[in-house]
């Protein structure tokens, strides 16, 4: 059974994601698949809340729906680092902060987001608009 997160651990997973809205941020979601073997799906969707939870808006993730329907297990990995700051961290052997964090649960019911949440996804993509994929 995983250990529940702690508030200082969610800090710190909290400033990944916060800090990577500033430069480049990534996400990756982990489930599985019928067969056994991993899927691993980039999302650009997933919002953070209290300590332990997040949720993410479904747009293009078909196959990560239907395994989740299935078995609700996943990981979720999100890096952020600039090029100077992976340079800083090869030079000095250390990095200063975590750049990445890899976060391991259990996906709840699919549902519809709130109108506060998805207010708030909307502010998240709101530079993005004018792109096509928004």
């Amino acid at each position: 059974m995983p250990t529940p997160i702690t508030d200082a651990e969610w800090r710190v997973v909290r400033r990944v994601f916060r800090d990577g809205f500033a430069s480049s941020l990534h996400f990756a979601v982990a489930s599985v698949r019928e067969d056994g073997g991993p899927r691993v799906t980039p999302i650009g969707s997933l919002l953070l809340g209290k300590a332990g939870h997040g949720l993410y808006f479904e747009a293009y993730a078909v196959g990560l729906q239907r395994d989740l329907a299935r078995n609700p297990r996943v990981c979720v990995m999100a890096s952020s680092i600039t090029r100077w700051q992976m340079l800083q961290a090869l030079l000095l052997g250390r990095a200063s902060r975590p750049f990445g964090v890899r976060l391991h649960g259990t996906a709840g019911e699919r549902r519809e987001a709130t109108p506060e949440e998805r207010a708030r996804f909307l502010r998240r993509v709101r530079r993005f608009r004018f792109l096509r994929g928004h």
